[in-house]
């Protein structure tokens, strides 16, 4: 009934979109799929994203941990930053000789790269320090990564991506579409092509044809903001039942107490709900 992990939201419709679509390998897709996902973000009523169009560089990538992967390696002399409750890649992959340090131990410096989710992983809504904290990696010049995976299930992201620190966007319909998850599809904003891994994977069509089919359909289909918009006043009565504190991310609701087995090493109990929203529609 509930889930410490984020899930997509069990639908039949969706289901049956992915189930019937008819697969042609030979079927270059590369450029429709770029141009709907770009288009796609974009097109949201609930959110609005400033100067996206600044960052010109737009590549598919195997989900948002690709680009988090790739993140990693260009900044592997910096030493990593993001709060507890972040996504738990981002801690397992510093196993691997890397130099990271919580956010709440001490302020951002000069040689260190920030990582963060937006909406913030943690809490399904908009990080209380965001600005402030993007306003301290300009003034330093802190290369900045921002998840943006979670962007298809949330409201009220209000955000002016006007800044130079800002390395990497990324995007994912991994939350977005039950099913979606296995397709290990999104997109990475950067300014400019920097001729790494990602950027030749997408250059010389190693993309995977299939899934970009399956993704082009789902976004035909579906608005960026088809879970808010479809299971909105569901999921508040859902928080209501359960005395939940709702978020501005659709599967997500925050606990008490006894919702402690939930917590995910940040100061809230972050528990998601999608199974209990199946039947909305």
């Amino acid at each position: 009934m509930f889930y410490k992990n984020a899930i997509p939201i069990p639908n039949k419709h969706v289901r049956d979109v992915i189930n019937t679509v008819k697969f042609d390998s030979t079927l270059s897709v590369y450029d429709r799929y770029i141009e709907m996902f770009d288009k796609w973000i974009k097109s949201s009523k609930n959110n609005h994203l400033t100067n996206l169009d600044a960052y010109t560089n737009k590549k598919f990538i195997s989900g948002t941990i690709q680009s988090f992967d790739h993140f990693y390696l260009k900044h592997n002399k910096l030493r990593f930053r993001f709060f507890q409750g972040e996504f738990m890649y981002h801690r397992a992959s510093m196993k691997n000789n890397l130099n990271w340090e919580w956010l709440s131990t001490e302020p951002l410096m000069i040689g260190d790269a920030l990582v963060i989710s937006v909406p913030f992983s943690d809490t399904g809504s908009m990080h209380t320090k965001l600005v402030s904290l993007l306003d301290k990696c300009e003034e330093l010049q802190i290369p900045v990564l921002l998840d943006m995976a979670y962007y298809p299930i949330t409201k009220n992201i209000n955000l002016n991506l006007n800044y130079t620190c800002i390395d990497t966007i990324c995007f994912s319909l991994s939350k977005a579409f039950d099913g979606a998850q296995w397709l290990r599809c999104g997109i990475r904003y950067q300014r400019y092509d920097n001729d790494d891994g990602i950027d030749i994977y997408n250059s010389v069509d190693m993309t995977p044809r299939i899934p970009m089919q399956i993704a082009i359909s789902l976004m035909s289909k579906f608005s960026v903001d088809y879970n808010w918009n479809t299971y909105g006043e569901k999921y508040k009565t859902v928080c209501s039942a359960y005395n939940l504190q709702q978020t501005d991310c659709v599967i997500f609701g925050l606990g008490d107490n006894s919702f402690s087995d939930y917590n995910r090493g940040g100061e809230v109990n972050r528990v998601c709900i999608s199974k209990l929203l199946e039947y909305a529609i």
